[in-house]
């Protein structure tokens, strides 16, 4: 379609905690057998993962420009009384979700700590190097499995004026409430792009505090904003347009790999998204991770996955 693609990795490996460490199937998470012969190579993971990466990048008519790898350097922070990542990004008192809520914003933390590295490091040099900006950005999660192609041309003609395209996901169990945006991964430009390749930044700049207090009479007391949340409020706050599209318009969705007591390995939907207006169709072989019946003994250890 006449696009330049320039494609940029920031990587985080090692055992952590994952947000939902309690489902079933966590403990069976692996590396992509595409890139796990990456962390065998002691010592060159980093080159043997570039090396990998831009194989399959050329081959889709992309480049790999930025590429960085780190181990997972998140830590536990408690005072007498709390975790210390109970209260920030996200807010959720309820007793039964603090442990959870602190994983995932220690996840989150580090997440897009990540990010804002490699626009400050990579991406920002690149357009300095070329002299010029990109015209959108697209951001995704690291556990993005596309099924089908994309139509970049098709998604902004459904509103060409539009800052930010956005999936809709009006179609989930559970649904979306109004005060959500899915935060999957978006197509933004430029001119707006920044406020979320430094989305560590933003999220220290947002007031959080009304964020969660707009979702009080809705939530209850004990509750505040989740990261889907967060994320619509600092898009309003920010005076960022958006276009919510359907899921075949951004045909992906988020996948771990298994790897089953047997040594099988399988890939599955952990995080799942559909709408109810030209929805993706999917292979009937790929489940949720939740539908994966998986055998007792222990398996690799778990990737983060937020």
């Amino acid at each position: 379609q006449g696009y330049k693609i320039d494609y940029y990795a920031s990587l985080v490996y090692g055992k952590t905690k994952a947000y939902r460490q309690d489902a079933s199937y966590m403990d069976y998470v692996t590396y992509d057998p595409m890139l796990s012969q990456s962390f065998e190579r002691k010592g060159k993971v980093l080159a043997s993962l570039r090396s990998i990466m831009r194989g399959a990048l050329d081959d889709a008519g992309s480049s790999l420009v930025g590429l960085t790898l780190r181990g997972s350097s998140n830590s536990e922070v408690h005072s007498p009384k709390e975790d210390g990542d109970l209260r920030f990004p996200t807010l959720d008192m309820r007793p039964k979700a603090q442990q959870r809520t602190a994983v995932g914003n220690r996840n989150m933390l580090e997440l897009f700590r990540g990010l804002e590295d490699m626009w400050d490091s990579e991406l920002l040099l690149r357009e300095r190097g070329i002299g010029k900006q990109y015209d959108y950005v697209m951001i995704l999660r690291d556990d993005t499995l596309w099924l089908d192609k994309f139509d970049m041309q098709a998604l902004l003609a459904t509103n060409p004026d539009a800052d930010a395209y956005i999936l809709s996901c009006d179609a989930r169990n559970p649904p979306m409430i109004d005060q959500e945006r899915n935060d999957h991964g978006m197509i933004v430009k430029r001119s707006k792009a920044e406020l979320f390749g430094k989305y560590f930044s933003s999220l220290m700049a947002a007031d959080l505090d009304g964020c969660h207090a707009s979702v009080k009479d809705v939530l209850g007391k004990d509750r505040g904003c989740n990261s889907e949340m967060i994320l619509k409020w600092i898009l309003e706050q920010n005076q960022v347009s958006v276009q919510l599209v359907p899921q075949s318009l951004l045909p992906f969705q988020r996948a771990v790999t298994l790897r089953h007591p047997n040594g099988e390995v399988q890939q599955c939907f952990h995080k799942f998204c559909q709408s109810v207006d030209l929805p993706l169709s999917i292979d009937p072989t790929l489940m949720r991770c939740t539908d994966v019946a998986i055998g007792s003994t222990g398996g690799d250890e778990a990737a983060a996955v937020y």
